[in-house]
Parts: C-alpha cells; sequence; structure tokens
C-alpha cells in the first residue's frame, strides 16, 4: 500500500506534457500582447516593444501557414507595423508593413482580407511612396484575381484617381527661374490671370528635393545660418492631386484655394526681399513627409502651411494658426484627423512622440510666428469683412509639420464649409487680402527678430 501510494504521489509531481499549441491559440495570444501595449504608455514609446507584438503575428503565419487565422495575423501585423512607420518614421517600418501586406495576397489571394491588403498597399504606395504607377499594378493585379471582390467598387474608385504617368523631366531650371509647375485644369487657367498663371513643366518632389540640395550648397556663410536673419520663406499649399482636401456645398476645392493664397503670398513675400520655396506650385500630389523634406532642404528660415477648414456644423465660421503640440481637445484630434487623412484614434495615439520631438526647439518660435500671423489675418480682415471671427492659436499634431526643422505653422484661412466663407475663399480678391495678412503677420514677426537680435 506504502509502495503505491508513493508511486502515485510520484506521479502527480512529475510535470505533465504541455498541451499542443493550436493556431487559435497562438493568434490569441497574439492579440493579447498587442492589447497589453496599447494600455501600456510607456512601452508603446519603444519601438521594440512594436516590433516583438509585430512578430508574434507573423509567427502565427509561419507556423500555421494554412490555418484560418493565417490571414488576419498578417493583415493585423501589416496595420500595426503601418501604425509603427507613421510614428517612427523609419522607413524599415512601413517596409515591413506592405511585406506583411503582400505575403497576406500571395498566400491567401481569394480571402477577404487580401482585398482589404491591396487597397492598404495602394494607398501606402499612392500616398506615402509617391509610386502612383506601382499602385495601379497592385489595384489591377487584385482586380484581376478576384474580379467580383466585395471592395472593387473602392479598388475601381482609386485606380481611376491615379493619374497618367508625367512625361519624361525636362533638364533642371535654377531655382530662382520656378514660378510654379505645370499648368492645372482647364477651369483653373481660366480662372487664374497671367501673374497667376503657372510655367508649363511641373518640378516634382524629387526633383524639387534635388534642386535644393543644389542650391544649399554654399549659398550662404555658416555665421547667416547661424544668425537670426530670416531669409527664405517655404510655402506649403495644402493636398494637391488626387487629394483634393476638403469641399465646400459649392464644389470648391481646398487644393485650388490653397494654390491661389499661397501664390499670392509667394508674390507679397518677394516684395519684402524675401527668398520663397513653394512645396508644390501646381496641381499635384505631394507627400506629407515630403514637404518637411522640401523645406529642410532649401534651409528654409520658416514654414507655413496654407489650408481651408471644415465642420460638421456648416454655420461655424473663423480664422485659426496651428503650432505642431499634443491636441489638448478632440475638436483639434478631429481637425488634425481630417488633414493627416488618419483616423481620429490614430492620432491620438501618436501623442506621446512629441516628448522627445527634436522639432520641440521651435516651439517658441513658431508659437510667436502663429500669434503674429494670426493677429494680423484677424486685424486686416475684419476691417474690410463682417463675421471675421478669431480662434486664436491653438496646436495639434499634424505630420506636415513633424520634421520641419524651422518654426512652422499650419494657418486654416476660413471654413470652406460655409457657404458665405466658400464663396470669399474662391474669390481672387478675398485670396489676395489673406496673403496679405499672412506676409504682414511674417514681417511684424520678422520686427520682433531684429528687435531681439538689437538687444543681444
Amino acid at each position: 500500500m506504502r509502495k503505491c501510494l508513493l508511486a502515485l504521489a510520484f506521479t502527480l509531481i512529475l510535470p505533465r506534457p504541455a498541451l499542443a499549441e493550436t493556431s487559435e491559440h497562438a493568434y490569441q495570444s497574439a492579440r493579447k500582447a498587442y492589447q497589453s501595449l496599447k494600455r501600456d504608455a510607456s512601452r508603446r514609446k519603444r519601438r521594440d516593444a512594436w516590433q516583438l507584438v509585430a512578430k508574434k503575428f507573423e509567427a502565427v503565419a509561419v507556423r500555421y501557414p494554412q490555418s484560418a487565422e493565417s490571414p488576419n495575423a498578417l493583415f493585423t501585423a501589416g496595420q500595426l507595423l503601418g501604425e509603427l512607420s507613421r510614428i517612427s518614421y523609419v522607413a524599415e517600418d512601413l517596409d515591413s508593413s506592405l511585406s506583411d501586406y503582400r505575403k497576406l495576397m500571395d498566400a491567401h489571394p481569394h480571402h477577404p482580407l487580401a482585398q482589404e491588403a491591396s487597397l492598404a498597399l495602394a494607398h501606402a504606395q499612392l500616398d506615402r511612396l509617391n509610386q502612383p504607377e506601382s499602385a495601379r499594378k497592385t489595384l489591377l493585379r487584385a482586380l484581376q484575381v478576384n474580379p467580383h471582390a466585395a471592395r472593387r467598387l473602392q479598388m475601381r474608385s482609386l485606380l481611376a484617381s491615379i493619374p497618367a504617368p508625367a512625361p519624361e523631366p525636362v533638364a533642371h531650371r535654377e531655382l530662382s527661374a520656378h514660378r510654379g509647375g505645370a499648368a492645372p485644369s482647364a477651369r483653373r487657367e481660366e480662372e487664374e490671370n497671367a501673374s497667376d498663371a503657372p510655367s508649363p513643366t511641373a518640378v516634382r518632389p524629387r526633383e524639387r528635393l534635388r534642386e535644393l540640395a543644389r542650391l544649399r550648397d554654399g549659398n550662404f556663410s555658416l555665421s547667416e545660418q547661424l544668425g537670426l536673419k530670416v531669409r527664405r520663406v517655404v510655402i506649403d499649399p495644402g493636398h494637391g492631386g488626387h487629394d483634393s482636401g476638403t469641399m465646400g456645398p459649392g464644389g470648391t476645392r481646398e487644393k485650388e484655394v490653397s494654390l491661389g493664397i499661397a501664390r499670392k503670398l509667394q508674390r507679397a513675400l518677394e516684395a519684402q526681399g524675401l527668398s520663397v520655396v513653394m512645396t508644390r506650385e501646381d496641381d499635384h500630389y505631394v507627400r506629407l513627409e515630403d514637404r518637411a523634406r522640401i523645406a529642410n532642404a532649401a534651409r528654409g528660415d520658416l514654414f507655413i502651411s496654407i489650408h481651408c477648414n471644415s465642420a460638421p456644423q456648416h454655420s461655424l465660421r473663423g480664422i485659426e494658426t496651428y503650432t505642431l503640440n499634443t491636441a489638448s481637445d478632440r475638436y483639434s484630434l478631429r481637425l488634425a484627423a481630417r488633414e493627416n487623412a488618419s483616423t481620429e484614434r490614430g492620432v491620438s495615439d501618436l501623442q506621446f512622440i512629441l516628448a522627445d520631438l527634436a522639432t520641440k526647439s521651435n516651439t517658441e518660435e513658431s508659437t510667436r510666428l502663429a500669434a503674429r500671423v494670426q493677429k494680423g489675418l484677424v486685424g486686416k480682415l475684419a476691417s474690410h469683412y463682417s463675421s471675421i471671427r478669431d480662434l486664436g492659436n491653438k496646436q495639434a499634431l499634424f505630420y506636415v509639420l513633424l520634421g520641419a526643422k524651422m518654426p512652422a505653422i499650419l494657418v486654416e484661412t476660413s471654413f470652406l464649409s460655409n457657404a458665405d466663407d466658400e464663396k470669399r475663399l474662391r474669390d481672387r480678391a478675398y485670396q489676395e487680402d489673406v496673403a496679405q495678412a499672412i506676409a504682414s503677420g511674417v514681417q511684424d514677426f520678422l520686427g520682433y527678430r531684429e528687435r531681439l537680435a538689437k538687444v543681444d
């Protein structure tokens, strides 16, 4: 009897073999890790923490390639790494995200998530990589594999929005000769007078960056670059190309208004003796990341992004000027989400990155510039127009300002969603007044800097 009890006790203390892990267990484990990461603010600041969770999802597809969880795991990994890439600005993270989408499309071409992966891949190629032909091929392939796909209408719509291939670029011209890019639509040509009309050749972001790299070599001495003098202003007309921005009730598109104001602001600042660089000079798309890169490559001293506002309440009016920082209210979050073409949740999740941004070194200067531009806009426009509301200076997380190594602001000139403001924004005289008011604010800012230099 004693021997039997000893044998039983010995058996109980021996480790039992672990239950065999299933694809469902592995997938749920990865999901729990993802949820835990989302709840932990300190871990979300670490890139390796994001990568570790992504690897958990990717491991599900590697170990269980034919399981029902494999497509879900690859798609979730792609989404997670894409979200990380918007925070880290590391090209490897975006590459990994797109690689997971491609693996899903190759391994499970007829799965519903393969359609979602195709759309996500095409959007990234179009909006973030500036590869319209790659996006075109991705969509055509997806439609060929799944001609009756549930998302075929979205795919065809996106495919139709991709511009035709651009002609071979002509030889680069000197930057001082640029006064615009390729002619926009015929309607825009009729609206713009000779002084507003762009030149017949478009300068694309890659060519622009190469030109600016040439421009910045040896133009200014080190003492000039380290001084308080402002010599070059980078103007960023919001949206462009397939990205129309917001649209007014009468059909006015933000991309056209912002470009019209930007051109007039360019002339006003050049009349003040400043050098001006435009991130886009015609109706083509420039990635948000490339706008800051163009500004940095040009060694701009100030960065001004021009936009039109929009709100669900069509009665809302007013002018506001933004600098880069964490958005403190839901209104600013929604506005940033719209301008970033992201979701409100995504923008909110990114707030933590500002704690370590090198761009915060320009916070005081940006705030001062925003205050003077806002004052100039409200003061000058209110003297000529009724119902000009001062919505003040605010802060939000705008990708277009992220990475700019200079004082940078984003101006929401008026609400295009308001019918009365839309009429004004469409009017070239109002656009000229807006441009002159911004230029006045810039001049006020420069005057402060000169006074500061004399005190020092």
